[in-house]
């Protein structure tokens, strides 16, 4: 979430030509954590509704216009010939031939991952009523999904034809070519409107996260712990002070972490942490009979094998690996052996539990 928070934060400063020094990075990085620190503590799960449809609505137009006027500056036909002039037929059009069969293999298991265990998207999904509901929630937002995977992309290659064509590339921030691009391209009163809706993406995944963090921090930690029943109100009071918690320590990490990562192998492997040892945890309590407790302790604490691919962690510890996918799939066997060894060596005494 750190690097979230730090990305949004850069996003401001290019698309308004901000100075891109350490100070105003920490100034705009404060000022939008405060905002969403206030209207997540006092709006819960409406703030992240409300939000979520006002930024796709907002998002999707000032979307739809960038993509218009993107075509409108460069024309159709030469967004295709201008970006295969740049680049060979296989570093277009052929991603196992540039990123690699593990690579695309890994990005297929944390798709079918964040898509059966992410807490964010199960934390929606569980709070629908019938099951019939929620298959209808996921066939639909298939599309959206689907659509803000493909528009980002265009714009995104769109922003490397222009960069290359009006400027060497290389003497910029892979970061801020996207904002400036809009940037360059758009009228200032659509550009507002697109940073708007870009704000209110950044806003609705930090709440949707902090909500759904704190809410199982305070469910599955703090009231156990407590060894009683906590009534809603100290529930929804302890999870405002989770959610402060959080924020402070993101705001922290995104101000002081330097890795080089990019920002998608950052979030597969920092996610891996977690989704490794919960889907083995998932997968093999619903379909071994023989699954023990002990056995998906064991395979969640393997899921911390993962930060081994966070490159500070790399550079520090010596690991020369530079492919996010060879440790996310060591992470995921090395889960699995947990897993295994674990409930072998150590089962449930209660027959009915390990079922």
């Amino acid at each position: 979430m750190g690097l979230y928070h730090q990305v949004g934060a850069k996003f401001v400063q290019y698309t308004f030509g901000l100075k891109t020094d350490s100070s105003s990075l920490i100034i705009i990085m404060a000022a939008l954590l405060i905002l969403v620190l206030f209207y997540t503590i006092f709006g819960g799960m409406i703030s992240v509704i409300v939000t979520d449809y006002i930024q796709y609505v907002v998002l999707s137009i000032g979307f739809i216009i960038s993509v218009f006027f993107s075509i409108k500056y460069f024309g159709w036909s030469n967004i295709f010939e201008s970006i295969e002039g740049l680049k060979t037929y296989d570093e277009i059009y052929n991603p196992i031939q540039t990123r690699g069969i593990g690579y695309i293999s890994w990005q297929e298991v944390a798709g079918f991952v964040s898509a059966v265990i992410w807490p964010t998207a199960i934390t929606r999904a569980l709070s629908i009523k019938h099951v019939s509901l929620v298959r209808k929630q996921y066939i639909w937002s298939s599309i959206s999904f689907l659509i803000r995977f493909i528009v980002p992309c265009f714009l995104g290659i769109c922003a490397f034809i222009y960069f290359n064509v009006n400027g060497n590339i290389e003497t910029n921030d892979t970061l801020s070519l996207f904002p400036k691009y809009l940037a360059a391209i758009l009228p200032s009163g659509l550009l507002g409107l697109v940073v708007a809706g870009m704000l209110a993406a950044f806003m609705s995944t930090h709440d949707s996260y902090l909500l759904c963090w704190s809410t199982i921090i305070t469910n599955d930690i703090i009231e156990p712990l407590a060894k009683k029943k906590l009534s809603s109100n100290k529930k929804i009071n302890i999870s405002r002070i989770i959610i402060v918690i959080l924020g402070i320590y993101i705001f922290f990490w995104g101000m002081f972490y330097k890795g080089n990562d990019e920002i998608w192998t950052y979030l597969n492997i920092t996610g891996a942490i977690y989704t490794s040892g919960a889907i083995i945890v998932i997968l093999f309590g619903l379909y071994w009979k023989r699954a023990s407790s002990m056995g998906a302790i064991l395979s969640l604490l393997g899921g911390f094998s993962a930060i081994i691919g966070i490159e500070p962690i790399r550079k520090l510890i010596g690991i020369n690996i530079e492919s996010p996918e060879i440790i996310g799939f060591f992470s995921l066997a090395l889960c699995m052996c947990l897993m295994i060894f674990g409930s072998l060596i150590f089962p449930d005494d209660n027959k009915e539990l390990s079922c």
